[in-house]
């Protein structure tokens, strides 16, 4: 099924891949972008969606250096909120972290800024912060890292901790108002690549993520690996993304263009819960809705955007093995692909995000720079409100 053609785009001046979600604002939809030229300035944006007006328009914008390239979102004024007792955070907004292929960037911005980070290719990280009204940076302090760092993980739970997975290690940050200790890191082992992470969203102390084709869970307090499926893929995997409301459920995506669900108590099965397939090439993101289990999208180097339902996995609780009572589908209920959206990038899509605001609404972003907001179809929308 082919999405209708979209009505609300943005375009950036430059090649980009960074996109996500401002995740601290709960009543507009918003999202950080960041470019990647090579010989050019970059710079990164925050872009809001007047659902009245249909338009993605760009509310800031900050000059950066050097590449920005995969950004991550979380907000410290919900986390000081959710841990009474806790010390609250200096920087108490919205704290972004974008990384890219020259020197990292984290940004953490008063309330009225949001904050950007990014890692990168010249092995180091570095703290700014975002200041209102204005279109510079200020570097706060730097991260050193052995490798190139191909992401940069904020938690909600915990907003004065970074991750940073770097080729070879997954490193954790101890974040001050002027500094950055890292305080623990390891090895993702056997000579393989970190890629893609993700943290828990309800265990600051769980992250998982992707090297070479395997899937790793690690121990974020002991920067240890606990659990892996060495084969997950059988081509070098990109993405991984939890449920955000079954704690043991996760999804994959890599080169060999499947999408795979995983639980996190059988990681020793080697066939996953579900494969789903329909990309033609790489799969680059996968991400499930923050609101709703059985609601996923995926984007591709196909130039595409799949948008995914899956009630029947969602509604399996039990680990694979426990005796309990057995899912069976309703009529019309089957897991699969509801949307394809074939015509709205002519390059491939490396940036996917959901709005932390409205649960319908979903932005994608191709290499060219062009930022898309589709919206998931009212059929389906009441399907799963009913």
């Amino acid at each position: 099924m082919a999405g209708p053609n979209p009505q609300v785009q943005y375009t950036m001046q430059l090649h980009s891949r960074a996109l996500v979600p401002v995740t601290g604002q709960r009543s507009k939809s918003q999202w950080l972008v960041g470019s990647t030229a090579l010989r050019e300035e970059n710079e990164v944006r925050l872009l809001e969606y007047d659902s009245d007006q249909e338009v993605l328009r760009s509310a800031a914008a900050w000059l950066h250096p050097d590449e920005v390239a995969a950004p991550r979102s979380a907000s410290s004024r919900a986390a000081a909120g959710t841990q009474p007792g806790k010390k609250r955070p200096r920087a108490a907004a919205d704290a972004a972290a974008c990384c890219g292929g020259l020197p990292d960037i984290v940004t953490r911005a008063p309330a009225r800024a949001p904050p950007l980070a990014r890692a990168a290719g010249k092995y180091g990280a570095t703290l700014w912060q975002a200041e209102p009204g204005s279109h510079q940076l200020r570097e706060l302090a730097g991260m050193e890292h052995t490798g190139v760092v191909r992401r940069a993980l904020w938690n909600r739970l915990a907003p004065d901790m970074l991750i940073t997975l770097e080729e070879g290690a997954l490193r954790k940050w101890q974040m001050g108002a002027a500094d950055a200790q890292c305080v623990a890191s390891g090895p993702p082992g056997d000579g393989r690549q970190l890629w893609g992470g993700a943290v828990h969203p309800k265990n600051a102390g769980l992250a998982a993520a992707v090297a070479g084709s395997s899937v790793q869970i690690w121990d974020i307090q002991n920067c240890c690996k606990v659990g892996e499926v060495p084969g997950a893929h059988r081509l070098p995997a990109r993405d991984v993304d939890w449920a955000p409301h079954n704690e043991h459920r996760l999804v994959t995506c890599g080169d060999d263009c499947r999408l795979r669900f995983w639980d996190t108590r059988a990681l020793g099965r080697a066939e996953p819960l579900l494969e789903l397939s329909g990309h033609s090439h790489w799969a680059w993101a996968a991400r499930f809705s923050p609101f709703h289990d059985q609601l996923l999208a995926s984007s591709s180097s196909d130039c595409t955007v799949s948008l995914w339902y899956t009630p029947v996995l969602a509604r399996q609780r039990d680990a694979p093995g426990e005796t309990g009572a057995r899912v069976v589908p309703s009529r019309g209920d089957a897991d699969g692909r509801v949307v394809t959206w074939d015509e709205e990038h002519e390059d491939s899509v490396y940036g996917l995000a959901w709005s932390a605001a409205d649960p319908w609404v979903l932005a994608s972003m191709s290499y060219d720079g062009r930022i898309v907001v589709n919206h998931v179809p009212k059929n389906l929308k009441y399907k799963i409100l009913v």
